[in-house]
């Protein structure tokens, strides 16, 4: 059996004091360790979130700005082909313009020269017609 006598006193009060000692010379630094990890991961918790919610507003950022750039180079491609077609065209009405000038022009003047090789025509067969009278009347007429 257990018997009541000092050292049952001496021994509570020896663990008491290795329970004082442990505690502050182990438990506690090991405690406050685990406390600042603690603290530490819900720091770096926080900063992951807040990082997270950067990349997406970032990515958001990013989406909206390439479509309004998808837009605009759509836009200014559309102007472009605009622009390009109407200075086509105006160059294809202009060579038309060309064209039908020479064209008029060519005719006038082959219809001059039409009128002139008629004339000369005219008039050589008209000297002509008297010399084939002349030689064949036998005089001048």
């Amino acid at each position: 059996m257990i018997s009541l006598n000092a050292t049952l006193f001496v021994q509570i009060a020896l663990f008491l004091i290795l329970l004082f000692i442990l505690n502050r010379v182990m438990i506690q630094p090991l405690h406050r360790l685990i406390l600042e990890r603690e603290e530490h991961f819900r720091e770096k918790r926080e900063q992951l979130v807040a990082v997270q919610d950067e990349i997406s507003r970032l990515a958001e950022d990013y989406e909206a700005r390439l479509r309004v750039a998808e837009l605009e180079a759509r836009e200014s491609q559309l102007a472009l082909r605009k622009t390009v077609g109407d200075e086509a065209r105006g160059l294809v009405t202009s060579a038309q313009e060309q064209v039908a000038a020479i064209h008029e022009k060519v005719r006038s003047e082959v219809a001059e020269e039409l009128a002139r090789a008629r004339q000369a025509i005219a008039e050589q067969a008209e000297l002509l017609s008297l010399s084939v009278t002349q030689k064949v009347l036998g005089r001048e007429v």
